[in-house]
């Protein structure tokens, strides 16, 4: 076992070779779009979260942890990423340029909220466990995505060329409208219930006036921009890797919403995008 573990260190405490992320980066995208595809057409089953959080209830397997703890889990190798490249892989010229200390601001900026601020402190106290595989095979993205793009940004891959383009700040900016939204679509849905309180409601306001799924759609241009900005394999990795899974996951939520709530629900909203889908 000895090999094997000198070799993952070295793998986790350095920078890859330009190969492996490349080939790491284009495996991501196959299995992204093989989910996107099954899951969109039915033959992947839908995940134990949010609405649908109670579907392996009757299985053999139902362990569940708590809610906030699973958004620490899944979202954490992101940040764990980060302080990696930045206080521990050995530095190159890529950690002169500017352009990728914005992109890694832009990165973990979003996970210091998605995986401390959001769970602790927007999140419900009395929010549902969640099953345990919801975190399972979320980390398996976040830890794969955090290795393709920390390794775009400081890896043998980065560009040690300043970008100041016109592309690269409105990239920023999308990020930026998009980050916005995701922040004021999870008040809105956290806001929804009163403490104690488990009936559901329909959500109004911000992006929520136009998709059933606001905070998909949010993230969705989040990372849109981001791959703007960055414009390699690895963000617009990233950029794609984000709609394929949750546009799905919009339209499943959009038919729930549809059923319970039948003709209150607004009928002009699409599901995730609007005015489309």
């Amino acid at each position: 076992l000895s090999p094997v573990i000198c070799n993952t260190m070295d793998w986790i405490l350095n920078p890859s070779s330009a190969s492996t992320v490349i080939t790491v980066a284009v495996l991501f995208n196959v299995i992204c779009l093989a989910i996107f595809i099954g899951s969109l057409f039915g033959m992947l089953p839908t995940g134990p979260f949010g609405k649908f959080n109670d579907i392996l209830d009757n299985s053999s397997f139902n362990l569940k942890i708590n809610g906030r703890l699973s958004f620490c889990i899944m979202e954490a190798p992101n940040l764990v990423w980060c302080f990696l490249a930045l206080f521990v892989w050995n530095r190159n010229a890529c950690y002169s340029n500017p352009s990728n200390y914005l992109l890694l601001l832009m990165y973990g900026g979003h996970y210091l909220y998605r995986t401390i601020y959001y769970p602790l402190f927007v999140m419900s106290p009395t929010s549902k466990p969640h099953h345990i595989l919801t975190p399972v095979a979320a980390a398996w993205f976040t830890l794969v995505n955090g290795f393709i793009q920390t390794n775009y940004m400081f890896g043998e891959q980065c560009s040690a060329q300043s970008d100041y383009s016109l592309r690269f700040f409105l990239g920023m900016g999308l990020w930026a409208y998009g980050f916005a939204n995701v922040v004021r679509s999870d008040l809105i849905l956290a806001g929804l219930r009163k403490p104690g309180e488990t009936h559901y409601s329909i959500p109004r306001g911000g992006m929520f006036e136009y998709v059933t799924s606001g905070h998909y759609f949010s993230e969705i241009l989040e990372w849109l921009g981001y791959g703007i900005a960055g414009w390699n394999l690895g963000t617009l990795t990233f950029s794609w890797g984000t709609p394929s899974n949750l546009i799905p996951r919009g339209i499943e939520q959009h038919k729930w919403y549809l059923n319970k709530f039948k003709g209150e629900y607004p009928r002009q909203r699409k599901a995730v995008i609007p005015f489309l889908l």
